[in-house]
């Protein structure tokens, strides 16, 4: 793998997507527009993408942690969303 020019840009810019997966998950249902998909293939396209983005920014040795910080990012969702 190459190394990236602006390591930290990229970074933080992955976090700016993990907050905007967050936020999008708590939206409420009427207020995200209609892509004719259900929301269950959106969340795991969004969860995917993040995946792929930060195996691309961290060194191959933090692989296996990404997938167990998003299942606990999408746990932690889903336990807001019932408490609500």
């Amino acid at each position: 793998m190459l190394p990236l020019r602006f390591p930290k840009f990229w970074s933080v810019l992955g976090w700016i997507l993990v907050a905007g997966v967050i936020v999008g998950s708590l939206m409420p249902g009427d207020a995200v527009p209609s892509l004719g998909v259900s929301d269950k293939v959106l969340h795991a396209c969004a969860y995917f993408v993040l995946m792929v983005w930060f195996a691309g920014v961290y060194r191959r040795g933090l692989y296996p942690t990404f997938p167990i910080v998003l299942l606990a990012v999408g746990i932690g969702l889903r336990a807001v969303d019932v408490l609500a």
